[in-house]
C-alpha cells in the first residue's frame, strides 16, 4: 500500500491485541498503525475523534459485543470496513454478521487469515472511494450539462423543397460564422458534414411527410471547424401542400462534449464497480464482461434499440456486484455449499439492487440486475417472478449468465463446455428461459456468429 493505513482494534485482552499487532507488523506489504481500544468507552471515543481506514473488533467483550460494535462503526464511520475477530464465532453468527454489514470475519485460532482479510478489505475500501469520487464527478458533469442546455443560442431557418435556404436568423454569425445573406440562396447541404448528409437527406424527406422528430448532425463553420447541431423542424404547408421546411437549429457542440465526459465518467464507474466485484471473486474474473458480450449480441439480434442495449450492457457489467457482501471463502469454496452459505449467495441480486438503485444509469439497470436470476416458470429468485413480470432485458441476461457460467471454470467444478451450456438452454426453452431468446442464443452459437472472447482479458 502506498500510504500507512490507520486501523482501530477493539480488544479487551492485551495478549490477543499484541498477537494481532505482531501479525500485521510482520507483513512487509502492509504499512499500518494499529490503535487498540480496550473497552467500549475507548472505542466510542476513538470513533468520535479519528477517521480510520479499517476497524477490527472482538466479538465477545464484557458488557459489549461485536454486533453492537459493528452497528456503532456503521453509524459513526459508515464507509469504513469492519472485520470481526473471535474465538467463539459460529457459522450462523458469522453469516448474520456479514448480512449486517461486516466485511469479513477471522477466527482467533486461524489468525493466518488475518493479513489477507485486512489487505483485501483495505483494497476494496480504496476501490469504493474511487467509485464515490467518480460518481461525484458524474453528478458535477450532469449539473454542467443542464446549465449548457438551458443557455443555448438558436438559429431559425427556412428552406424550400429543394433544400435551398430562404431565411436564416442573425445568430448564425455566432454559430456558423456566416452572415444571414451569405447563406440565403445556398443549399443547406453545403455546410453539412459528408458522413451525416445521407441521414439528413432522409430526415428532410420524412419531415416533408410530417414525421416530426429532432435530428443531430455535424456541420462545418465558415472557418472549417466541425461542430454539432440539433434541429427541430416541421413542414411549411400552403393550400394543403408542403412548400418547404421551417426549423430551429441549436449549437450542441459543448453539450456533446459534456455527454462524452459523462460517458467517460460512466465507463470509469462501470470499470471500478466491475473490478471491485472481481477482487472478491477472482475465479470469475471476466465473467461479467463475457456475459455482457453475449447479452448485447442477443439484444441486437432481437431488434433492441441502442438505448435498450446500452442499459443491458451496463447491467451485464454489474450484475454480480452484489457478491461484494459475500465472504471470499464462500465464493471460492471448492466443495459443496451449506444451506446457510447458499442462502447468502442468493442474496446477491438484492444486494446489487440496493447498491445500484440510486445511481442515474441509462434505463432500468438496477431492476435488470435484480431480476437476472428469475426464471420464466417462477422457479428463480429473489422474488419468484414469472413470465411477463420479468423484464425482457433480464430474461436475456439470465440466458447469457447461465451459458457463460456453465462454459467456464468454477472453483467447485471444471468448465462444462459450451455444448453442455447450450443443451441446458435448449432443455429449458419455453419453461425456465424465454423461448425466443433461447432460440436466438442457440442460433448465434450454432451458426458461428458468436463466441466468447478469451478469459484472460478484462472489460
Amino acid at each position: 500500500m502506498d500510504d500507512s493505513a490507520l486501523i482501530l482494534y477493539l480488544e479487551d485482552n492485551p495478549r490477543d491485541a499484541e498477537l494481532v499487532r505482531d501479525k500485521l507488523q510482520q507483513t512487509p506489504s502492509l504499512a499500518c498503525e494499529l490503535r487498540v481500544a480496550g473497552n467500549r468507552a475507548e472505542y466510542e471515543a476513538a470513533l468520535a475523534e479519528t477517521r480510520f481506514d479499517l476497524i477490527l473488533t472482538d466479538y465477545a467483550l464484557p458488557g459489549y459485543d461485536g454486533m453492537a460494535a459493528l452497528a456503532l462503526a456503521h453509524e459513526k464511520q459508515p464507509d469504513v470496513p469492519v472485520i470481526l475477530i473471535s474465538g467463539t464465532l459460529g457459522e450462523e453468527r458469522a453469516v448474520d454478521c456479514m448480512i449486517r454489514g461486516a466485511t469479513d470475519y477471522v477466527l482467533k485460532q486461524n489468525l493466518y487469515r488475518l493479513v489477507p482479510a485486512v489487505l483485501r478489505a483495505l483494497a476494496e475500501a480504496k476501490e469504493h472511494r474511487k467509485r464515490r469520487e467518480t460518481e461525484a464527478a458524474l453528478r458535477q458533469n450532469e449539473a454542467k450539462y443542464r446549465d449548457l442546455v438551458e443557455n443555448l443560442n438558436d438559429v431559425i431557418f427556412t428552406v424550400d423543397l429543394q433544400g435551398t435556404l430562404t431565411y436564416v436568423s442573425p445568430p448564425t454569425r455566432q454559430i456558423i460564422g456566416y452572415a444571414p445573406d451569405e447563406l440565403v440562396g445556398r443549399s443547406f447541404r453545403e455546410i453539412i458534414h459528408p458522413d451525416d448528409l445521407p441521414g439528413l437527406n432522409q430526415r428532410f424527406r420524412e419531415i416533408l411527410e410530417n414525421h416530426i422528430a429532432p435530428w443531430e448532425f455535424r456541420f462545418r463553420t465558415k472557418v472549417g471547424e466541425i461542430r454539432w447541431a440539433r434541429t427541430s423542424s416541421r413542414p411549411i404547408v400552403e393550400s394543403g401542400r408542403p412548400v418547404g421546411i421551417r426549423g430551429v437549429l441549436s449549437d450542441i457542440t459543448r453539450r456533446k462534449g459534456a455527454e462524452e465526459a459523462l460517458n467517460r465518467s460512466l465507463e470509469a464507474t462501470l470499470s471500478v464497480l466491475s473490478h471491485t466485484a472481481e477482487l472478491r471473486d477472482p475465479y470469475t474474473a471476466g465473467h461479467q464482461r463475457r456475459v455482457t458480450e453475449l447479452a448485447t449480441a442477443l439484444a441486437r439480434g432481437l431488434g433492441f434499440s441502442d438505448d435498450e442495449c446500452g442499459a443491458l450492457r451496463v447491467a451485464g457489467l454489474l450484475h454480480d456486484i452484489g457478491k461484494l457482501r459475500i465472504p471470499a471463502e464462500i465464493l471460492s469454496k471448492p466443495g459443496q455449499l451449506s444451506a446457510i452459505e447458499f442462502a447468502l449467495i442468493r442474496e446477491h441480486p438484492q444486494t446489487a439492487y440496493d447498491i445500484l438503485t440510486d445511481v442515474a444509469f441509462p434505463g432500468p439497470v438496477a431492476e435488470i440486475v435484480l431480476q437476472h436470476h428469475e426464471r420464466l416458470d417462477g422457479s428463480g429468485y429473489p422474488r419468484g417472478l414469472a413470465g411477463e413480470q420479468i423484464l425482457r432485458e433480464a430474461r436475456i441476461l439470465a440466458v447469457a449468465d447461465v451459458v457463460e457460467a456453465m462454459a467456464s471454470h468454477r472453483p467447485y467444478r471444471a468448465a462444462l463446455g459450451i455444448d453442455d451450456a447450450l443443451t441446458e438452454i435448449r432443455a429449458g426453452s419455453g419453461t425456465r428461459y424465454d423461448q425466443q431468446i433461447a432460440d436466438a442464443c442457440l442460433t448465434l452459437f450454432e451458426s458461428g456468429q458468436f463466441s466468447f472472447s478469451p478469459t484472460s482479458s478484462r472489460a
